[in-house]
C-alpha cells in the first residue's frame, strides 16, 4: 500500500471532478468523464469505470471490486481510520490484494459542536496545503474526504457532480448504468419517520461541510464548485 501523500501534486493545477451518486448522475452521458481527472465516490465507479480514482471507506466496495472488478484495485483510495476500534476487518476485505492500493489516513471521530468542527476543517486544509501530513476529516460524507484528496493531488479547481445531498423525486441514488443493482432503490416515504429525520440531518451536515470547504479553499486560490449537466457550473 502507498499513502496518498506519495501522489502529492500528481495533477498539479488541474481540475479534478468528484463523482457522487445522486439521481442527477443519470443525466450525464457515458463518455462525459473519459477525458477528465476524476474521483468516483463509493459505487459511482460502476456507472463510470474509466474514472481516475475510486474513493471509499466501506469494506463492501472493497469486496465488490476484488470479486467483480479486480482491475480497478490500482485506482482505489481507501479511507483508513486512525482509530483502531473502527478498523475491524476492513483490510481483510481486499483478500491480500493491497499491493497497488492507495490509502488515506482518516480521523473518523469529530467534535459535535459545529464551530469547533469548522475550525478542524480549517486546520486540516492548512496542513494539507502546507504539505504537513495529517488525517483527512469529514462530516457525514466521503465527498469531504474526496475534496481533501483532490487538494493533495494538486487540484486548482475541484468540481462536484451528483453530490447534492438532497432527495430528487424522493430518490437518493442514481439508477442507470447498473447502479440500480448495487444501491438500494427505496423511496424516501418508505422509510420510518425516525430514519427520515436522521437522513435529513445527515444531508444538512454533508452540505454544510462542502460549504465550509469551498469557503476555506477559496482563501488558498482553489475553486470548489458543483456541476449540473443541464445547467453547468454552480456555486456550492
Amino acid at each position: 500500500m502507498k499513502n496518498i501523500e506519495e501522489l502529492r501534486d500528481t495533477h498539479k493545477d488541474k481540475e479534478i471532478w468528484i463523482i457522487g451518486l445522486s439521481p442527477k448522475l443519470d443525466d450525464f452521458p457515458d463518455n462525459f468523464f473519459d477525458d477528465k481527472i476524476s474521483i468516483a465516490l463509493n459505487k459511482a465507479f460502476v456507472a463510470f469505470p474509466k474514472c481516475t480514482y475510486i474513493l471509499f471507506s466501506d469494506k463492501r466496495e472493497a469486496q465488490y471490486i476484488v470479486t467483480k472488478a479486480p482491475q480497478l484495485l490500482r485506482k482505489c483510495i481507501f479511507m483508513w481510520p486512525i482509530e483502531a476500534h473502527y478498523r475491524g476487518d476492513r483490510i481483510k476485505a481486499f483478500q491480500g490484494n493491497t499491493k497497488d492500493l492507495i490509502y488515506m489516513d482518516w480521523k473518523r471521530d469529530q467534535p459535535s459542536v459545529e464551530s469547533v468542527l469548522r475550525k478542524a476543517f480549517e486546520d486540516t486544509i492548512r496542513k494539507i496545503v502546507e504539505g504537513t501530513p495529517c488525517p483527512s476529516i469529514s462530516y457525514a460524507t466521503n465527498s469531504h474526504n474526496a475534496v481533501e484528496a483532490a487538494v493533495i493531488l494538486g487540484a486548482k479547481k475541484i468540481t462536484l457532480v451528483a453530490c447534492e445531498a438532497r432527495l430528487i423525486n424522493f430518490q437518493y441514488y442514481a439508477r442507470k448504468r447498473g447502479l440500480d443493482k448495487v444501491n438500494p432503490a427505496g423511496k424516501f416515504e418508505d422509510y420510518s419517520l425516525e430514519t427520515q429525520d436522521i437522513m435529513y440531518r445527515s444531508f444538512r451536515r454533508m452540505r454544510l461541510g462542502l460549504t465550509w470547504l469551498a469557503e476555506i479553499l477559496k482563501n488558498y486560490g482553489i475553486e470548489v464548485r458543483s456541476y449540473d449537466y443541464n445547467k453547468g457550473y454552480e456555486n456550492i
